[in-house]
């Protein structure tokens, strides 16, 4: 084979894909474009060296043949000088593609070293609310969904977002039914901007605004607590309970909960039928999903009527007899917002 064969030979094997490990790969929008480039510029060689070829050694050894080949190039000098620029076309075009393929390899490397691994703000939660001086427990499900129950009834609710170990959440605040925030109010919107460590503390700050436009500032600083970790099922939560929340309609009353997740209950003093269901969505955690809404309720407790009730619960079976704590919020038509805490005893 002669040099200029040779040459080719190696050229067509690259453009025709043989040299696997660089042309398998999908290569970046910049070799893309080098290699292009490089086939360009290959052809038109390839083209030229047979056209020389061609006019140098035709039969006829006409005009065509003078006009065409360089008057210092003979047979061999031609098919070396071929042969040696085809070789470096090649070798650059394929080091231009080498680079670009490196290039994002190396880019995406980094990419992937860089992404940064979010905390987890899932558990129970137990601390101190600093502008009221109450005690504070938070539950926080799989979801982000969190309800942190101060000791006098008032939930902030809302889902929580995380970055890296920044918590941030928008939460809405609800009194206890029947209870009102200093200036009056039963309901406001805050954030809650904290520091949150997996399965260990919450640590941060709380803005709130009432509805009546009151302010405050607080300081919570909670501890996980390692309930959560107790896993869950509606066969265990299930059973009968003694109801002696204050502000609850049900205060007194009786509630069942079936192995199904079936919640009911009615109370003697008002009237009030509960009918909801309560369920898990994840068995290896303390954690339940509530819904709920009465009807029948007569007096002050009416206003409830027709609310559909959601919220989380935790069944605490540190202590004897087991008992189960509620937090759930709603609206009614006319939007008002409403917050209810039971806390049912085992019976």
């Amino acid at each position: 084979m002669t040099a200029a064969n040779d040459g080719a030979g190696r050229i067509s094997e690259a453009l025709a894909g043989r040299s696997r490990p660089i042309l398998r790969r999908p290569l970046p929008e910049l070799a893309h474009g080098a290699y292009r480039g490089v086939r360009t510029h290959v052809s038109g060689a390839l083209t030229m060296c047979r056209e020389q070829r061609r006019a140098q050694y035709s039969s006829d050894g006409g005009e065509l043949s003078s006009a065409r080949v360089h008057p210092t190039l003979n047979r061999e000098s031609h098919m070396r000088w071929c042969s040696h620029f085809i070789d470096l076309i090649a070798v650059m075009g394929l080091a231009l593609c080498a680079s670009g393929c490196n290039g994002s390899s190396s880019s995406s490397s980094s990419s992937s070293s860089s992404a940064t691994t979010n905390a987890s703000a899932a558990g129970i939660w137990t601390g101190t609310d600093s502008a009221s001086g109450l005690t504070l427990s938070g539950i926080v499900n799989a979801a982000g969904l969190a309800d942190f129950i101060r000791s006098d009834g008032v939930q902030y609710v809302g889902t929580v977002q995380i970055s890296g170990t920044a918590l941030a959440v928008t939460l809405n605040g609800y009194t206890q039914f029947g209870d009102e925030f200093s200036d009056g109010s039963t309901y406001g919107v805050g954030t809650l901007n904290a520091t949150v460590s997996t399965g260990s503390s919450i640590s941060g700050t709380l803005t709130f605004t009432t509805s009546d436009d009151t302010a405050t500032s607080s300081t919570w600083s909670l501890t996980f607590d390692s309930l959560y970790d107790t896993a869950s099922s509606l066969s265990t939560i299930s059973g009968n309970y003694s109801d002696s929340s204050t502000g609850d309609p049900l205060n007194g009353a009786t509630v069942s909960i079936t192995s199904g997740g079936v919640i009911t209950a009615q109370s003697s003093a008002n009237g009030c039928v509960l009918n909801g269901r309560m369920s898990t969505n994840n068995t290896s955690y303390d954690v339940y999903e509530v819904s709920y809404s009465y009807e029948s309720c007569t007096g002050t407790d009416a206003t409830l009527n027709g609310i559909e009730f959601t919220g989380l619960a935790i069944l605490n079976s540190n202590v004897s007899p087991v008992q189960i704590v509620i937090g759930v919020t709603g609206q009614n038509a006319s939007g008002t917002n409403f917050g209810l805490v039971s806390g049912l005893t085992a019976t």
